[in-house]
């Protein structure tokens, strides 16, 4: 707080003088360009790790905006192993050449296939933001145009002004087929939180949620967009969580975001999510083989979920016997685990085979990794969940969730304000147990946790790392 103080003080002084406002770039760039603050963790929201299990990626969301941008950190895995108890991040965790600026308000931070770039969406611009990782060396560079590294703010596109997608959250990869395309091209998917107003007429909003569809290879260029829901299909609602279906080759959307006039806000159009009661929610899934005519299935829930907040989705492999996958999702309000079933024939709705309670405002879900080699076993799900408004006590935890018994079969807690995103160390051939980093939003760390594969109920927390001291 005194060095926020401070800071505040010496741009007043500044400002006296000129009527240029300072730029404060967050650390380890700035706030004061001559004199730069060591890396530290600021609003940690998403977070990632490359295939060989040496760089943990970790986005930086800036959501007070005390700074000109946040920051993406590429940090040393096994550095973070060694850790033991609460201990304070430590700048020396960072890679050399491991930090660069982004935009504002990160939202989840995904890596590619290959494990060469990272993408997180802005939602104050509508930006997304991209980075090249060097996989060996964990050195962060700009992706494709959007600057020059470490500044990487500009972003790859806006994507606002590009397709009318606003508010740029999901994001997916997985393959297309542009029109005129020979074949499937490999993608990256893109999703709004916030629907595009098209027209108001009489005080009738118009509203569409668009997807847009970019080049994997350089995404600043735009194959195609479609809309996962329109004013006639879906009410325009907007969507959070988005999974690819690489069997039937669709994008599946869930969440329910709104645009509707805010009194608090002088009737302007804002942003928010569809209320308590509403009794919908909606599934898309939208067809990404022809190109921009592409149209959404859509399938409302709500009756069988009785909640309509989906915050997470997980998809399971498909079962080589029939044919069938399961969806996993993550809901509040009631708070919900729900397996959803997914027929092997595309033209057969959706079925929830169960829902199941877990902690208080689940946030992510990730679906555990076994080691190679071992055999098939019943699927375990780590779960996210605690406060959502700063300052609560709402129990923060990470929950094991084994879908065979359906119920929580272990839980963690005492993680920090607000844990939200998950990754997990791949696992190697004897493995006994899985490796889990996650973000601990408003506590401005990184937690890592244990959890031992064969008897997940001893899952433990093994290392808090930061503060936001």
């Amino acid at each position: 707080m005194r060095l926020r103080l401070a800071i505040l003080v010496a741009s007043i002084a500044i400002g006296a003088c000129t009527t240029t406002p300072p730029e404060l770039l967050p650390p380890p760039f700035g706030p004061d360009t001559s004199s730069p603050q060591p890396a530290r963790l600021f609003w940690p929201t998403g977070i990632a790790i490359d295939p060989g299990g040496k760089h943990l990626l970790v986005a930086n969301a800036n959501f007070d905006h005390a700074f000109a941008g946040g920051a993406i950190y590429s940090l040393d895995v096994n550095a973070l192993l060694t850790q033991r108890g609460t201990v304070p991040f430590s700048a020396a965790f960072v890679r050399k050449g491991g930090a660069a600026m982004v935009g504002n308000y990160l939202g989840p931070l995904v890596l590619d296939p290959a494990g060469l770039n990272a993408y997180s969406g802005s939602r104050d611009t509508n930006r997304l933001n991209g980075v090249t990782l060097d996989p060996g060396t964990g050195a962060l560079g700009c992706r494709a145009g959007s600057g020059t590294s470490p500044d990487c703010r500009s972003g790859i596109l806006d994507l606002g002004r590009l397709v009318n997608l606003e508010g740029p959250y999901g994001i997916a990869f997985g393959t297309s087929t542009p029109i005129g395309a020979p074949g499937p091209l490999d993608s990256i998917f893109v999703s709004p939180l916030i629907p595009h107003l098209d027209d108001l007429s009489n005080g009738v909003a118009q509203l569409s949620s668009p997807v847009a569809v970019l080049n994997a290879s350089d995404p600043s260029q735009l194959f195609f967009s479609a809309l996962a829901t329109d004013p006639v299909n879906g009410s325009g609602i907007g969507a959070g969580p988005i999974v690819f279906e690489d069997v039937r080759r669709e994008l599946i959307l869930g969440g329910c975001y709104i645009r509707f006039p805010a009194s608090t806000q002088g009737g302007q159009l804002t942003s928010g999510k569809c209320l308590p009661g509403s009794g919908s929610n909606l599934l898309r899934f939208l067809e990404l083989d022809a190109g921009p005519a592409g149209f959404s299935r859509i399938y409302d829930l709500g009756g069988d979920l009785r909640s309509n907040e989906t915050v997470a989705l997980e998809l399971a492999p498909t079962d080589p016997t029939t044919g069938k996958r399961t969806l996993y999702a993550a809901m509040r309000n009631p708070d919900l685990i729900a397996e959803i079933i997914l027929p092997s024939d595309p033209g057969l709705s959706p079925v929830v085979r169960r829902t199941s309670s877990v902690g208080p405002f689940p946030s992510q879900i990730h679906l555990l990794q076994r080691p190679p080699g071992t055999p098939t076993a019943p699927d375990l799900l780590a779960v996210t969940s605690g406060t959502l408004t700063i300052g609560q006590t709402t129990p923060a935890l990470v929950a094991i969730f084994d879908p065979a018994q359906g119920r929580v079969v272990g839980q963690v807690e005492r993680l920090g304000d607000t844990p939200f995103a998950m990754a997990q160390l791949p696992p190697k051939t004897g493995d006994t147990s899985a490796k889990l980093f996650v973000s601990v939003f408003a506590s401005c760390r990184i937690a890592v946790v244990d959890v031992p594969y064969d008897h997940p109920w001893d899952v433990s927390i093994q290392a808090l790392v930061g503060s936001c001291k």
